[in-house]
């Protein structure tokens, strides 16, 4: 968080002072501007029905990524992106910025795995791969499904059940990252099928995305489909997100991204 702070942009929260503590000697405190509420208050019932419209939704996925595409060019990952760390600037406009630093890394650093939000991990994390920027991609998608739909997208009750719901809503995990995993063996027997904490095998329950968000709006689900690739090599990075004709067409007959 130290050493991430000061690269960060206009999409991500701004330090305002550092300034000593007064009861602890050679101790500082970071000082912060006060934002509104974080995607998770505002995605509580009583708001989602009436907030998260599909306008609004592309406004902040183009503000996220926006503040993605800045990190990631910097060589950083997020590597917590969920909705409490997106925390709102402005209602009206759909303002966005991102938090929480603590769990930021280089991609140059040495990798860890005790990153991500279960909800909201990618599966290459998961099955103990390597892992880039495109981490952060994922949860994003993770984020604006859940965001419009009003629950979370994958089941995570546990590893296999999350496993278990990735597959049976994108399909089958590429064989090659099974096969490469050092966590296989936890998660799949010999015969390469999924198996749960006590080696029983686990049948994922097919679905889609069209079925899961039941939206009509083709470009959104085929926006959200760019970023949850299962293989993070087919999983698009954050410049060529904001290139998908989801974001680029005026579909909704709003100009520049407006909010209302």
């Amino acid at each position: 968080d130290v050493t991430a702070i000061p690269l960060l942009n206009a999409h991500i929260v701004k330090q305002d002072a550092l300034v000593p503590h007064c009861f602890e000697l050679h101790t500082s405190r970071r000082v912060y501007r006060l934002l509104k509420a974080n995607l998770y208050e505002v995605s509580r019932p009583e708001w989602r029905q009436r907030y998260f419209t599909l306008p609004r939704l592309r406004k902040i996925a183009v503000e996220c990524l926006e503040a993605l595409q800045f990190l990631h060019a910097l060589g950083m990952v997020h590597c917590d992106l969920k909705p409490e760390n997106i925390l709102m600037q402005n209602f009206e406009t759909c303002q966005v910025k991102l938090i929480d630093f603590g769990s930021a890394s280089f991609v140059s650093d040495e990798l860890t795995y005790y990153i991500q939000s279960r909800a909201y991990r990618a599966p290459e994390v998961i099955l103990g791969l390597r892992y880039d920027d495109r981490i952060d991609l994922w949860s994003l998608g993770c984020i604006l499904a859940e965001l419009y739909t009003g629950r979370v997208l994958f089941e995570h009750n546990s590893i296999a059940a999350l496993l278990s719901s990735m597959m049976g809503l994108l399909g089958p995990l590429p064989p090659a990252m099974v096969a490469a995993s050092p966590q296989a063996d936890k998660y799949f027997n010999k015969a390469m099928y999924l198996t749960d904490e006590d080696g029983r095998v686990v049948v994922p329950l097919q679905t889609s995305l069209w079925q899961v968000l039941d939206c009509g709006d083709a470009a959104f689900v085929s926006f959200l489909q760019t970023l949850l690739h299962l293989d993070p090599a087919r999983r698009v990075s954050a410049a060529a997100a904001l290139n998908h004709p989801w974001l680029q067409s005026n579909v909704y007959g709003i100009s520049d991204f407006s909010c209302t």
